[in-house]
């Protein structure tokens, strides 16, 4: 987290990777988001491959404590039999790996495409990693992009990548104090092809039909013509009511994360994006900060970040989002989500205390909790699959966890 005194803290092939579909600056610490991938879009591209973390080696090394969290304590879904989980139905999260990123910093967030996994930095050497997941146990970086250092600096400061979407060949970084950064990545290795300065702060981005969505923060919502991506152009800039921290397309439907508000938005062919629906989340979580949205059929999960919550949102009927379960607050921040099928995965932590907790969605409008893995630093950005997760977190270290038995 940057900025005057800013300066704390904010996945898989057709064969493992096939599961992934991905995943505020609070002056005193970054939060972030990101699920940038094509599969946030199209997530039938990301679970049509199979067993992706079931795919893993279950004797493989791993290299980091990852010791399980305490199920007194924490964070609770509130939903459903715990004690028919202890018996061991449900699944259980176990640590594949855990490794370092060359760029020193905090994984502030996470993209992938195919095998590829792209790691943002932030406070520090801010940049994006790429990483290859053809092995899940053994993840191989092949290349570097630094954005606090020409040609892809914006920003004399802060050009922390705060989100990312990878689409076909190409990443699209939301560089906070900079802007929308479009790069080349289809040969493994990331080359610069153009950005464009933004007002106000860029917190995260997504990619369709090519125009890129980003989250501007206070300035609301950025909308970028990126047919040329060496010259990327600002199409249309909407306010909208709160702060914006987070951006999900589905279908021609935008979800927006505003801290106090919760904005359904229609994508239409050509013309601006137009507001459907919005939603006061202040009645619902006072003390709260909605941090990242994940949609999935007729429901949006939020996670509240310093409400310490996941909340469920029925969207059926666009113009009149309403909100139809929450959790209890946990013990740690709720930074970040992502799912796959009928997984739901949370990112959880405050700088040196973290965990992954997972979630059953054969009820959408009840998750109830199957385990919490403790991952010893806070989490601020995931993607899923249907039998795992890869995690960027504030250690700067990437884990890879595997679920088992695999989600439908």
């Amino acid at each position: 987290m940057r900025a005057a005194s800013l300066r704390w803290a904010r996945l898989a092939s057709a064969g493992w990777l096939g599961l992934l579909p991905v995943v505020g600056c609070v002056r005193a610490g970054f939060e972030p988001r990101d699920r940038g991938s094509a599969c946030a879009v199209d997530r039938g591209a990301c679970d049509a491959g199979g067993s992706v973390l079931a795919d893993a080696t279950p004797d493989a090394p791993v290299r980091d404590s990852g010791a399980r969290a305490d199920r007194s304590g924490g964070a609770d879904a509130g939903a459903g039999d715990r004690g028919a989980d202890a018996a061991g139905a449900a699944g259980t999260l176990t640590l594949v790996t855990s490794v370092a990123s060359r760029l020193a910093g905090i994984g502030q967030s996470l993209a992938r495409d195919g095998n590829t996994v792209a790691v943002g930095v932030s406070e520090g050497e801010d940049g994006i990693e790429l990483l290859d997941l053809a092995e899940p146990a053994s993840p191989r970086s092949t290349g570097l992009l630094r954005t606090d250092l020409a040609p892809a600096q914006i920003s004399a400061t802060d050009n922390d990548v705060l989100g990312l979407h990878l689409a076909n060949g190409r990443a699209y970084l939301a560089t906070y104090w900079g802007g929308l950064v479009v790069a080349e990545v289809s040969a493994g290795v990331p080359v610069h092809l153009g950005g464009l300065d933004l007002p106000g702060e860029a917190w995260a981005v997504q990619v369709a039909r090519g125009r890129a969505y980003v989250a501007n923060h206070t300035e609301g919502l950025a909308v970028v013509d990126i047919a040329v991506p060496t010259n990327p152009s600002l199409l249309y800039q909407l306010p909208l009511s709160g702060v914006t921290q987070d951006v999900q397309i589905v279908g021609t439907t935008l979800y927006v994360a505003a801290r106090t508000h919760f904005h359904v938005l229609d994508l239409p062919p050509v013309g601006p994006p137009t507001v459907v629906g919005t939603l006061d989340m202040t009645i619902h979580d006072p003390t709260g900060t909605v941090y990242e949205v994940w949609s999935e059929g007729h429901y949006a999960y939020v996670v509240s970040k310093t409400g310490r919550r996941l909340l469920v949102i029925d969207v059926v009927h666009p113009n009149a989002p309403v909100v139809v379960w929450s959790s209890p607050a946990g013990s740690l921040d709720y930074r970040g989500l992502d799912g796959s099928g009928s997984r739901l995965y949370v990112g959880t932590g405050v700088r040196g205390a973290g965990s992954i907790q997972v979630y059953d969605l054969s009820q959408p409008s009840a998750p109830r909790l199957l385990d919490e893995l403790s991952t010893g630093a806070a989490i601020y950005e995931l993607a899923a699959t249907r039998c795992g997760v890869v995690a960027s977190a504030f250690d700067g270290r990437v884990r890879v966890a595997s679920l088992q038995p695999c989600g439908p």
